[in-house]
């Protein structure tokens, strides 16, 4: 063999080892962020691509929020101003009374030196805590009387729809033997607000879904209201 094919032959396979480590690489070089590395990274991001699709919209949630039905919480509307200061008077009445018979049954039995039984002390209890109830009731009926004159001299009148009139089941009877609660729900303030709460039977028979009512409410705080 003469030295130019020995040269010839050198050049090739200088090029060929050349274009094997270029190849080994190549393999060996990380893939691009854009590129998976195997089918399994192209199936989970095909499903949390589908998970994203069926996810609500924001805006789809708080539209749906926004709709009162029967879980919706209770709006009650403020009671007239005699109302608010009848039953306050009731109350503090009640509540002094209470207070004061449990207070005078613990002090004459000092006086007298005689240990008080165990039926007595579940008396003075029952009737101190009856007592405390009704003065918070009354502190409750005081709270709202400044509402009540601001929607006697600043009330807004706006004629509600009853949107719907149903009625509650209580298996336990409910408070005095009650075993049915009355419900109405509508919107006032340009249907900007609802309103639900519990109603007596006879307002409820006489209010069914689609009467119209009349509610009093206060124009920088719609949320003070009253049936007129």
């Amino acid at each position: 063999m003469s030295e130019d094919n020995e040269r010839e032959l050198t050049r090739e396979e200088m090029r060929a080892q050349l274009e094997a480590e270029f190849q080994v690489e190549q393999e060996a070089s990380p893939k691009t962020e854009s590129e998976p590395e195997d089918k399994s990274e192209q199936v989970e991001a095909a499903s949390l691509a589908a998970d994203e699709t069926d996810l609500p919209s924001p805006e789809t949630e708080d539209v749906e929020s926004d709709i009162p039905n029967h879980e919706s919480k209770d709006h009650l509307p403020i009671k007239s101003t005699w109302q608010v200061i009848l039953y306050s008077l009731f109350y503090f009445a009640f509540g002094t009374f209470l207070t004061v018979v449990s207070l005078n049954l613990v002090f004459s039995q000092k006086e007298t030196g005689e240990a008080i039984n165990l039926f007595g002390w579940v008396f003075i209890i029952f009737f101190l805590i009856g007592g405390l109830a009704s003065l918070y009731s009354t502190y409750d009926e005081v709270r709202h009387l400044k509402n009540a004159r601001l929607l006697d001299n600043e009330g807004v009148s706006f004629q509600a729809t009853i949107l719907d009139n149903w009625v509650d089941h209580y298996q336990d009877g409910g408070f005095l033997g009650r075993k049915k609660v009355h419900h109405l729900l509508y919107f006032y303030n340009d249907e900007k607000n609802y309103a639900k709460h519990s109603v007596n039977q006879s307002m409820s028979k006489t209010l069914h879904t689609g009467s119209s009512i009349t509610v009093e409410y206060l124009q920088e705080n719609p949320e003070v209201f009253r049936i007129k």
